[in-house]
């Protein structure tokens, strides 16, 4: 786990400071640097009197620094693991591997800019990890990857590594998916290889305008099994619980600025039932977007979705077609009889071709609602009260319940 996170959004690095008592005697690193085309700053420790330079090591400099060891300079090497995320609880369960596994707390544990970032300055464990791992100083965001020695161990350990990866760079999605981007295809193959063996369905796609891969997890999936690709009671796990309907998790949510989970509750409220058209021209989103908040409020109990409503309001299309009951049906088409003496007399006041009304009759096609309604009136059939004997729309209804 903690090789998957420093993989996905952690790094190693090792700071060289070169000190001496005076500039002039620095001048040596200072052109060695520079003709090396390494980068490097410089300063005055007026606390200890003293000019110093310092540099970063990376996988592409390690072996020209290594060599720029001059006497009479004093040289400090410093090693920090360090690792960044914006949600707290899972930069803490990062913390608690580290304590867990190593037996060490953090140097520095803080919230920038709106992101939490934990550090832990140990040689020993940054050298362990670039000996044993083969990980580098430096950036990794084009060569982050699963480490042959993680590749060779038991699938439990390979998806502890997943773990550590998806919780820091995957993504969960309000339809309930993982996905993963990253602009390493070594990192995104190692997933796609740990799902395949797991038996995660899965789909991927190939390098987008970003130069990202990407792999996502399939609603074939159940929860349960995705679950595991996280710590329990953080950020992201807590998410996949609360859009698969388990209310006693509260993640942050990310809305659309448009549209979210509490806007269309608040709407339902107010009108009881509509159709998913309206919601679209409501908040001007697409069906795509609409349908996935409202799958969330389906599973979470707070609204129904058939083609069997029992609410019925002036916000379901006109141009929705129903069909009644057989009961109720007959009753209909016995009072057309009774009030008009022929269904042919019902066609010419509706505007409707003779053909279509018997069609109706025999359930062969759907009666348009907006027709229907003028048809109750017709007849003086309360709308209302025969709405709850409609047994199929075309289309889906949205009701708050």
């Amino acid at each position: 786990k903690i090789i998957g996170a420093v993989m996905a959004d952690g790094s190693l690095s090792i700071q060289i400071v070169f000190a001496a008592p005076t500039e002039k005697e620095l001048t040596e690193i200072k052109m060695a640097l520079t003709r090396q085309n390494i980068k490097y700053s410089i300063g005055y420790s007026k606390s200890r009197l003293q000019h110093y330079i310092s540099t970063q090591i990376t996988g592409q400099n390690i072996g020209p620094i290594k060599n720029l060891y001059p006497k009479n300079i004093l040289v400090q090497t410093h090693y920090n693991i360090e690792l960044t995320d914006e949600y707290r609880d899972s930069v803490e369960s990062f913390n608690v591997w580290m304590k867990e596994i190593f037996g060490v707390e953090p140097t520095s544990f803080q919230q920038r800019k709106n992101a939490w970032r934990t550090i832990f300055s140990n040689k020993i464990i940054a050298r362990f990890f670039m000996q044993f791992f083969e990980i580098m100083p430096g950036p990794k965001t084009f060569t982050a990857y699963e480490p042959i020695q993680i590749q060779k161990a038991s699938l439990g350990t390979r998806k502890s590594f997943a773990r550590g990866v998806l919780m820091f760079d995957g993504c969960v999605t309000k339809s309930g998916k993982i996905t993963l981007s990253s602009k390493s295809k070594l990192l995104t193959t190692a997933i796609e290889n740990i799902w395949a063996k797991d038996d995660i369905a899965y789909g991927k796609a190939t390098e987008n305008t970003r130069g990202e891969w990407i792999i996502f997890s399939t609603s074939k999936n159940k929860m349960a099994k995705l679950l595991n690709y996280f710590e329990p009671k953080t950020q992201k796990y807590k998410l996949l619980c609360w859009i698969n309907g388990d209310k006693h998790f509260t993640p942050i949510i990310k809305d659309n600025h448009t549209l979210s989970v509490k806007k269309i509750i608040l709407l339902l409220n107010k009108i009881k039932s509509c159709d998913v058209s309206f919601i679209e021209k409501y908040f001007k989103c697409s069906y795509v977007t609409v349908r996935t908040y409202l799958n969330i409020l389906k599973k979470h109990g707070s609204i129904r979705i058939s083609n069997k409503p029992k609410v019925w309001s002036e916000h379901i299309s006109d141009t929705t077609t129903l069909r009644l009951e057989k009961k109720a049906h007959d009753k209909i088409f016995n009072k057309i009889k009774e009030k008009l003496g022929h269904y042919k007399n019902a066609a010419v006041i509706l505007g409707i071709h003779k053909s279509t009304i018997s069609a109706w009759k025999l359930q062969k096609i759907r009666i348009p609602l907006k027709t229907f309604r003028r048809l109750c009136a017709l007849l003086e059939v309360n709308f209302k009260d025969i709405t709850q004997s409609i047994v199929q729309t075309d289309r889906d209804i949205i009701e708050f319940i």
